[in-house]
């Protein structure tokens, strides 16, 4: 088992090029990324924790399309998107990252 060594929290797209630089000049190959629930984080050196600045959720009236940033989970997306009845799924608290 890898014990993780740090956690980085990404406030926007810069951000996430900026950790994924530094791991890569670290040679920190093992990254894990976490959505708005749960991923393949937890047996990695570095996590990229989504939730803050990728929690999301945009409806275009006209179009009936949704950016969903991958912070969300099913809940928040269901709740976001209710108006519409976007079938997600029935697990409330699994992050959206891995599924859209």
């Amino acid at each position: 088992e890898v014990e993780v060594r740090l956690i980085a929290v990404p406030k926007n797209e810069s951000d996430v090029v900026k950790i994924v630089d530094w791991a890569r000049q670290h040679k920190q190959t093992d990254l894990g990324v976490r959505s708005g629930g749960h991923g393949f984080f937890s047996a990695t050196a570095v996590v990229i924790d989504m939730r803050e600045g990728f929690a999301y959720i945009e409806m275009d009236d006209i179009t009936g399309i949704a950016t969903i940033g991958m912070g969300n989970t099913l809940k928040q997306v269901d709740e976001g998107t209710a108006p519409y009845h976007v079938p997600l799924g029935v697990v409330s608290h699994t992050g959206c990252g891995l599924l859209l």
